[in-house]
C-alpha cells in the first residue's frame, strides 16, 4: 500500500485471490491521511494483509508492522 498526504494513493496485490475492484477502493478511501504531512509529497509504503470470509461483506484490514519480511513469516 502506498499512502500519501490525501491517503492510500496505490494498492497492489501481491498473492491470494483476487479482490473485487470495490475494496480496492473502499481501501483507498481509508482516512490515514495523518501519517504523511499535509504538505509533503512523500510516500510511505506499508505491507497489509486484507482478510474476509466467503459470503460476508465485510474484512479486515492489517498494516504490518514495521521491520521486514520477516515481521509476515515469510517461509515458514
Amino acid at each position: 500500500m502506498q499512502i500519501g498526504s490525501s491517503g492510500p494513493s496505490d494498492v497492489t496485490r501481491v498473492s491470494g485471490d483476487d479482490v473485487p475492484d470495490k475494496t480496492v477502493d473502499s481501501i483507498r478511501q481509508l482516512r490515514i491521511s495523518h501519517l504523511v504531512p499535509t504538505a509533503s509529497n512523500a510516500k510511505i509504503l506499508r505491507d497489509a494483509v486484507f482478510t474476509c470470509s466467503a459470503g460476508k461483506s465485510d474484512g479486515y484490514l492489517v498494516l504490518m508492522p514495521l521491520g521486514g519480511i520477516q515481521a509476515e513469516h515469510a517461509g515458514d
